[in-house]
């Protein structure tokens, strides 16, 4: 009996995503096993930060880096030194009371993120440019004042066809003396946006995951970029006390995220995953085809325009989505999966399942229809 068992909490198989509200990641043994070998022993938390971010620095080819507690506290902390700018104490103290600085941040995505809530958390105002249509550079500095002091890039493949290169947007805010900070919370794989953002496309600072396809803590981030900007970050983080209090890591959390990312970074490793992650898609795939319940069809990029493919699963007959998705959650384990927009359908994404998970994935996919179906007839 294990601990969920012992505590009566029910569990699931994630065929949806990297998701908080489920746990987000599936850590490999040898990153609990870092973490384990963390807790057994007391370091000063900013000597193990520092260690850590020059070595993921090292490993990323970035100036410097630095791990969070997410990519929400990522935000945050981000923001505070693009309004600051300088080493003064007093000034981050203050946030997120910003009167006085430039506290204007421009911000470009698809859809609405949990972004402004960490911008505005650190005394920020948002600044919106064509959410969700296509952007020019003249839509971005018609929105630039005196006040701005960051242009926001929440990245996806959606928003990239919408959008001037990240180059030119990166341009553009330096002209302007403002700073450029890409959120790429899931945007991993391919690893090259560790360094593409910032190295290859001049950003000062980029925002990743740690909990996602890199496969640390679920409440853990990256911060890579400028080093001036990354060693600001230690006068607003704890021990400080101010904004940022509540975004605090543990010396597990940031073990977490380095041995993950060894791993991620090792080659093959992602190819290898990426293979299998292929293999289990295919198996279901044929699987589901062959009851005449389902029409399947890969999806690329993913609905957050994850750079690995999806399934997208349409629910035949009279059986809507909907109800499948929400039968799924009931059984136990229950099945997470995701809903295929503008489709009687469902997506099943791969990248958190194990083998043995796609025969059951597939038997409660077929239960539930036929129940939802009231006997089981074909389409």
């Amino acid at each position: 009996m294990d601990i969920y068992q012992r505590l009566k909490v029910k569990k699931y198989i994630n065929a949806w995503d990297a998701v908080s509200a489920y746990g987000s990641s599936r850590m490999e043994k040898e990153t609990l096993d870092a973490m384990r070998d963390a807790a057994s022993a007391y370091v000063h938390i900013e000597d193990l930060r520092e260690a850590v971010g020059r070595e993921i620095a090292h490993m990323t080819g970035n100036e410097a880096a630095f791990v969070t507690a997410g990519t929400a506290a990522s935000m945050l902390i981000a923001s505070a030194v693009c309004m600051v700018r300088h080493p003064e104490p007093e000034l981050f103290a203050k946030l997120p009371d910003s009167t006085g600085l430039r506290n204007e941040f421009i911000v470009i995505r698809e859809r609405k993120s949990s972004v402004s809530f960490a911008i505005r958390a650190a005394g920020g105002k948002v600044v919106d440019v064509g959410l969700g249509k296509h952007v020019t550079i003249e839509d971005v500095e018609a929105a630039i004042t005196p006040r701005t002091c960051a242009v926001v890039y929440c990245d996806t493949q959606d928003l990239s066809a919408k959008c001037p290169p990240l180059r030119r947007l990166t341009l553009l805010a330096h002209q302007h003396d403002a700073f450029m900070v890409v959120q790429a919370s899931g945007q991993l794989p391919p690893m090259e946006n560790l360094w593409r953002y910032t190295v290859d496309n001049g950003a000062d600072l980029a925002i990743f995951a740690g909990g996602k396809a890199i496969r640390g803590a679920q409440q853990s981030g990256i911060l890579v970029g400028r080093r001036a900007l990354v060693d600001l970050m230690k006068m607003v983080v704890p021990p400080c006390t101010g904004i940022a209090r509540t975004t605090k890591e543990g010396r597990e959390e940031i073990i977490s995220v380095y041995q993950a990312l060894k791993a991620f970074l090792q080659p093959g490793q992602m190819e290898k995953r990426l293979r299998n992650m292929s293999a289990m898609r295919e198996r279901i795939a044929q699987a589901l085809d062959d009851t005449g319940y389902f029409k399947t069809s890969v999806l690329y990029p993913g609905p957050s325009g994850q750079t690995y493919r999806w399934l997208g699963v349409e629910v035949l007959g009279n059986v809507p989505a909907m109800a499948l998705k929400d039968a799924l959650l009931a059984l136990d384990p229950g099945i997470l999966v995701g809903a295929w927009e503008w489709h009687n359908g469902v997506t099943v994404n791969t990248l958190n399942m194990e083998p043995e998970e796609v025969p059951v994935l597939v038997a409660g996919m077929v239960s539930c229809y036929e129940k939802l179906n009231k006997g089981g007839a074909k389409a």
